[in-house]
């Protein structure tokens, strides 16, 4: 945080006159000395004497009483006793009393004030709003102030820099720098100070040359004005430093961090705050340049620091601490950085579970992606030491998707909720989530301009303002679910006698693969399988004869079979046979994969001699986090079939109704996209999905399971599907499924990348003639951000019987957004997915088997998908067909095994 130019009005007379209004005042001038020369306990009792004197003359609750409380404010954000209960006290009896006296630039001052209070404490969830007000309020006649306006827009920009959503804090800089030009000097401190916390965020996204013209700017401004020593260049010199370290500049960056350092030792003293920013910049350097007992001296004395000021639990302590167990483990002492690394994943993940309770997912994903982790240190020090082990396992799996437990918490507190404000909170949530997919899906062409973008951007803005809403009315009355806290104990209680837990890692500096293997009584095996560069080859290499027998099926299919036995027996060797010392004995394997190793069906990969994994090998089955072992009643039990099949795509959506179309030509269930952006996306028809859903509909009614409700044609709508899919034990989608990932226009634009449920999605009843579509209906396309919107509390079963719906995109820690994920957030305890390009009329039958597996026999949901597979090989094996994965192979479940 720039804590220059948070100082409100205590710099004297070429400082103070342009931060803030309550510096006209003369009875601040004695406190602003105070204050810049450090002399806290004399400027907090000026600020007492100030605050009596007010009370007195003007009343307690007059307007110079509450500049005096923010001058006591300002005594417990800049004295570093930030943690004392009298501090938010203060701030907020400033607060109401200008909010009495109506909107002034004075109330978003002391909003602003307050915002930075909460924003040093870590609260990051409190601290926008305030922000966010003061910025509203300078907008407004009454409040409008330039100069006051660039100074909240600055401090709201800090603070989603820190949150990671980084192209919202650039916008904030943007405007204030705006501001700056338009109603002032070019040369002044406050524009220096902007300047350099704008270049923090350029720095953190990796734009580090422009970066550098801004602080070297901000430096020119500042010594131009006050001179190269003046303490003002500290906050500028301290962040350059470490922008010079991310350019491999350690050694420049050193001279001119020692130097900051003396500055603020001598100014402050050597126990100031700032001094452990300063000091942690200079601890990297040396960690750089190899110097690491140095470092490791520094990075202690910044702990101490943070800690004294912040508490033990403050995320700046965390960043700290990850520096300080990476130079640990430098220096050989594992024991000790293991120690400093599971602190700091331990209050790293508790201040992020903490602060997105009120977060859209878009920027809880962003929060996610930019907090300090120690998990690397941790599984590098547990691959050499076995004691460590069971402990590295446990910060694994409560680390693992903690932003899908959040989204999955709100979707179950919301379905058992019955507070009318709440549902019209949640309506409102999926209106614009839904007109958000509308205009991704409809893209620029009937745009002109920059009106798409413009569209856009508010569209996104809308769905993140209707998520904040829900979530903060919310967020406080929801507990941590026993779940969600659950760790390696936990899972392993939850483990049956002949279970194993396999869970992959992809972890370190030099990225590699490593798997846990966990089996009840016993404690956990951990095997380094091999660079992430090797396995991801082998995983793209076993994926890319899979897709080549796609694009020419039954060409060459014995060398075509060979091919791809060679890819998957090497794949096999790097990831499952290390493994199996510790899988013996095995009935049921759990399987939690990470990154690329998401993407492979375990049970197709060659086994030993003949056959494949799932003939010989234990039942496979897939968990999204490891904590899904631990099986939780229901909250709500579903009734019924719902089963959608071949909706007719090239028809405008107007009856309940529609035609059943037959054809022999083979058709996979996958979008034919030129990978240019929505709107080249085209869908055939589905023939043999109508047959399935007509089979499932009689194995379910020959087995008396209930409802069934038969979806073809243009009655496969989204209206249809939002409407029924509610309530029910079983939804079946047997249609086009799309995810357009890689270098796809749609996934890399800014808008919608950042929210990778927009590009996945399956195509219903008129998805063909989506421009066509009112401005206010649907469209065909049911993105998967329009899925997670729905309840589906009830349903146990979420078949997604369509190409590749178990593929998206791969974050760390958060597993694959796509369509899998969106059913699960919307509560359907197991999905059913495909991994690659299915054959209409193969999949069909798969189904059938899948269906009656279930249905006839009484098997769960592993054991159904295992058996469909194997009777779909030997059918194959006995008519001298192709034993090629492709067509028997791919499809997975995840979630609840039963």
């Amino acid at each position: 945080m720039s804590r220059n130019l948070l100082i409100i009005g205590v710099l004297p007379a070429v400082l103070a006159a342009q931060l803030t209004v309550t510096s006209d005042h003369q009875y601040r001038e004695v406190f602003n000395n105070f204050m810049l020369e450090g002399k806290y306990a004399e400027a907090e009792a000026e600020a007492r004497r100030s605050i009596a004197f007010a009370e007195s003359a003007s009343g307690p609750d007059s307007m110079e009483t509450a500049r005096c409380l923010d001058m006591l404010t300002e005594v417990y954000f800049y004295g570093d006793r930030v943690r004392s209960p009298e501090a938010e006290t203060v701030g907020l009896r400033a607060i109401a009393i200008k909010e009495k006296l109506g909107p002034s630039p004075e109330l978003a001052i002391s909003y602003r004030l307050f915002g930075d209070l909460l924003t040093v404490k870590g609260d990051y969830l409190r601290a926008r709003p305030y922000f966010e007000r003061a910025v509203n309020i300078h907008r407004t006649p009454a409040g409008y102030h330039p100069r006051e306006e660039g100074a909240a827009l600055v401090a709201l920009g800090e603070l989603l820099g820190k949150t990671g959503d980084f192209a919202a804090a650039k916008a904030a800089f943007q405007q204030a720098l705006e501001i700056r030009q338009k109603f002032f000097p070019p040369i002044t401190l406050n524009t220096a100070n902007t300047m350099t916390a704008y270049a923090v965020v350029l720095r953190d996204t990796g734009e580090y040359e422009a970066a550098r013209k801004y602080f070297t700017q901000a430096l020119e401004i500042i010594r131009q004005k006050l001179g190269a020593d003046h303490l003002e260049n500290a906050e500028a010199q301290n962040d350059l430093g470490g922008l010079l370290i991310r350019m491999g500049n350690a050694a420049e960056a050193v001279p001119l961090l020692e130097r900051t350092l003396a500055m603020e030792e001598k100014a402050y003293g050597p126990e100031h705050v700032n001094l452990a920013f300063i000091l942690n910049h200079l601890a990297a350097a040396h960690t750089a340049l190899g110097d690491f007992p140095a470092a490791k001296g520094e990075f202690e004395r910044a702990i101490r620091i943070a800690t004294d000021v912040y508490g033990p639990n403050h995320p700046e302590v965390a960043r700290i601490l990850s520096g300080y167990a990476s130079v640990l483990a430098r220096l050989g002492q594992q024991a000790q950085a293991f120690e400093a690394a599971a602190r700091t994943e331990e209050i790293s993940r508790e201040h992020l579970v903490l602060t997105i309770r009120s977060f859209p997912e878009r920027q809880a994903l962003l929060f996610a992606a930019t907090r300090p982790s120690g998990l690397d240190v941790m599984l590098a020090a547990a691959v050499a030491d076995p004691a460590l082990r069971r402990r590295a396992l446990d910060q694994v799996i409560r680390s693992r998707s903690l932003v899908f437990d959040e989204m999955a918490a709100r979707r179950r507190f919301l379905g058992a909720d019955a507070d009318p404000a709440n549902a019209r909170l949640w309506e409102e949530v999926q209106t614009a989530r839904e007109r958000l997919s509308r205009l991704v899906v409809q893209g620029p062409a009937s745009f002109k301009g920059g009106d798409y973008a413009t569209a856009l951007r508010r569209a996104r803005q809308d769905n993140d303002s209707a998520e904040r809403a829900l979530a903060e009315k919310n967020g406080a009355f929801r507990t941590q679910s026993a779940h969600s806290a659950a760790g390696v104990n936990e899972v392993s209680a939850a483990l049956q006698a002949g279970d194993a837990l396999v869970s992959y890692v992809r972890f370190g500096a030099d990225q590699v693969y490593a798997a846990f293997v966990l089996r009840p009584g016993r404690e956990p095996a951990l095997y380094r399988l091999g660079t992430a560069a090797r396995v991801e080859a082998q995983v793209a290499e076993v994926r890319r004869h899979i897709l080549a027998e796609a694009e020419n099926p039954g060409v060459s299919s014995k060398h075509a079979e060979m091919l791809y036995h060679a890819a998957g027996e090497a794949l096999r060797r790097t990831i499952w046979d290390p493994l199996e010392p510790a899988l013996a004995g095995a009935a049921r394997v759990f399987l939690t994969p990470d990154q690329a190793l998401n993407l492979i069906d375990f049970g197709a990969l060659p086994a030993r001699g003949t056959g494949y994994l799932a003939e010989h090998g234990p039942l496979l089955h897939y968990l999204s986090p490891e904590r899904d072992a631990i099986l939780a009643p229901p909250a709500k039990k579903g009734a019924g079939l719902l089963a959608f099949g071949n909706p007719a795509v090239d028809v405008v959506v107007r009856s309940a109704t529609g035609p059943t179309l037959t054809s022999s030509a083979r058709v996979f269930r996958g979008a034919v996209s030129t990978c240019q952006d929505f709107g080249s996306m085209r869908f055939d028809t589905l023939p043999a999905s109508a047959l399935e859903v007509r089979d499932l509909a009689a194995l379910w009614r020959a087995a008396e399971r209930g409802e069934v409700l038969e979806r073809l044609g243009d009655a496969a709508s989204e209206a249809a599907f939002k409407l029924d899919a509610s309530g029910r034990q079983i939804v079946h989608l047997a249609a086009h499924a799309f995810f357009l990932g890689g270098n796809c226009p749609s996934a890399v634009n800014s808008a919608v990348g950042e929210n990778p449920l927009l590009l996945s999605g399956i195509a219903l009843a008129g998805a063909n003639r989506r421009r066509s579509a009112p401005a206010d209906g649907e469209d065909g396309i049911m993105t998967a951000e329009e899925i997670a919107a729905l309840d589906l509390g009830g349903v146990e079963w979420a078949v997604l019987s369509g190409c590749e719906t178990g593929i998206g995109k791969l974050l760390p820690g958060e597993g694959v957004f796509g369509l899998r994920r969106a059913f699960q957030v919307a509560g359907a305890r197991t999905v059913i997915m495909s991994l690659w390009p299915v054959d209409d009329q193969a999949t069909r039958t798969w189904m059938r088997t899948l269906y009656r597996e279930h249905l006839t026999n009484g098997r769960g949901a592993a054991e159904s998908v295992r058996a469909a597979s194997i009777a779909t090989l030997a059918r194959r094996r006995a008519a001298g067909l192709s034993t090629h994965p492709f067509y028997w192979a791919g499809f997975i479940a995840a979630g609840d095994w039963r």
